[in-house]
């Protein structure tokens, strides 16, 4: 009566078991990966939110600054160009901007007619005017290693205008 009652119960083959654990460790390596994934686009998503607020911050500095040459008559002639680090605990992020003259090319008339070089006259006219009186200030935020080469650096590149009404 014993051997019949071992010959019913029969339990898991190492096959089977070896089969099941094949099964159970894929399901794991394709759950970590992904969760590793996560864990990247996250911590880039951070890392670009505080890049974002970084630039907000740095631009109203910048446009602060040149309200006050505004406010003082002052208008920046000449292109500009400064660079530096932020603070802790952004020691990371550095950046740079540049504040330069806005030149709109105009193309030449075709044609010798008369209303033609009219035009192209007065477009020239109020381009070098828009160059007088408006400025590009272009700021730049890189972050990441810095002994990578600047092409493998995550960055963000904000562009604004300065206009002089008066």
């Amino acid at each position: 009566m014993f051997k019949r009652l071992l010959k019913k119960q029969r339990g898991f083959s190492l096959l089977e078991i070896m089969v099941a654990v094949a099964i159970l460790a894929t399901s794991f390596v394709v759950l970590l990966s992904s969760q590793g994934g996560s864990f990247n686009k996250s911590e880039r998503a951070q890392d670009l939110s505080e890049a974002t607020l970084l630039a907000r911050m740095k631009m109203a500095e910048i446009q602060i600054e040149l309200e006050k040459d505004l406010a003082k008559n002052k208008f920046p002639e000449t292109d500009k160009k400064e660079s530096g680090i932020f603070e802790d605990p952004f020691e990371n992020y550095r950046w740079d901007y540049s504040i330069k003259k806005v030149e709109i090319p105009v193309a030449e008339p075709t044609g010798e007619e008369s209303q033609n070089a009219m035009i192209a006259n007065e477009l020239k006219t109020m381009m070098e005017e828009i160059g007088k009186r408006v400025r590009e200030v272009r700021l730049h935020i890189v972050w990441g290693d810095k002994n990578d080469p600047p092409e493998k650096q995550p960055s963000m590149e904000i562009v604004t205008h300065i206009v002089k009404l008066n």
